[in-house]
């Protein structure tokens, strides 16, 4: 087993490492330590798992960097400028997120790659033009910090006094969405809402640049742990029936929610769901009502244990 603890170790031993924190710092033995909360007989398996998982979904900083080249060529080429530096000079990079947000964090990367790659100071950028504003950010799960960010920033004024809304009707200016994962189906609802909130035309207005799509509609092959609908108290269905009610009211496309569904082959999800049921009592209701676990024993405790 010590040999997939450092498997997985090495896998993700860059997450956060450059932050002076030894609570978010991955190490061998906090990676052991999760696992020995499991049955003896599970954990080989599930390690065997979080392997497989972190080898094909685990974004390494390299990863992002080299997300960061491919993407701001593409936009250079596909915006027919010259060269990279030329697309910088007309382009303003979005700050909008809270500073303890994936956004900033990535604008900080981002600063690394233009100076590595094209010698190029971020503090230069949009400095010829105030052309492109692109939003970056890793990952639209729900889409609510996208959505709640671009509304407000729309209805702020430029230099010229006139509302980024306004100057995105003119074409005078460029709106470029850049992600590294998309869910596609939130995607799709944030579109909507875009559209039925700020205007009818809005999708003209940008465009969505993305790295990697997550398919999490309905019929996907996404495998989904979800509580089991049995002994539930009746504060969690009438949870359920107040988010299908605001989903209903909030999104054209009619989206079927299925709060309560496990299947039972899924030999990962089954231990999970044992490992939750054992340790906490009433885990929804509580989850349900907004309460915070920090020590979460879903796949990534050991990341904030």
């Amino acid at each position: 087993m010590k040999e997939l603890i450092n498997a997985v170790y090495e896998l993700i031993k860059d997450y956060r490492a450059d932050e002076d924190d030894p609570t978010v710092i991955i190490t061998r033995r906090r990676i052991q330590h999760w696992i020995d909360q499991f049955t003896e007989g599970d954990r080989e398996f599930i390690l065997t798992e979080m392997k497989n998982i972190f080898e094909k979904r685990y974004c390494t900083k390299e990863d992002a960097k080299s997300f960061l080249i491919e993407k701001v060529g593409y936009l250079q080429k596909y915006y027919a400028y010259p060269t990279v530096p030329d697309f910088l000079l007309e382009t303003t990079f979005l700050n909008l997120q809270r500073r303890n947000k994936s956004q900033p964090t990535l604008l900080r990367l981002l600063k690394e790659v233009l100076q590595e790659n094209y010698k190029f100071d971020m503090k230069n950028c949009g400095t010829r033009l105030k052309k492109n504003y692109v939003y970056l950010d890793d990952i639209l799960c729900t889409g609510n910090t996208l959505y709640q960010n671009i509304s407000t920033w729309v209805k702020g004024m430029d230099d010229q006094e006139q509302t980024y809304l306004s100057q995105l009707r003119a074409g005078n200016i460029r709106l470029i969405f850049l992600y590294i994962f998309v869910h596609e189906m939130n995607y799709q609802k944030k579109v909507w809402q875009f559209r039925s909130n700020i205007s009818e035309n809005f999708g003209n207005y940008y465009r969505m640049v993305k790295w990697i799509d997550i398919e999490n509609g309905l019929g996907s092959k996404l495998e989904i742990i979800m509580p089991s609908d049995i002994n539930q108290p009746d504060t969690v269905h009438e949870y359920q029936q107040r988010i299908e009610a605001q989903v209903a009211k909030d999104c054209l496309i009619r989206v079927a929610i299925n709060l309560f569904a496990c299947s039972p082959n899924l030999t990962l999800s089954s231990i999970l769901l044992d490992k939750l049921k054992s340790s906490f009592i009433s885990i929804e209701l509580q989850y349900l009502s907004g309460k915070y676990w920090k020590n979460s024993i879903l796949f990534f405790v050991f990341f904030i244990e």
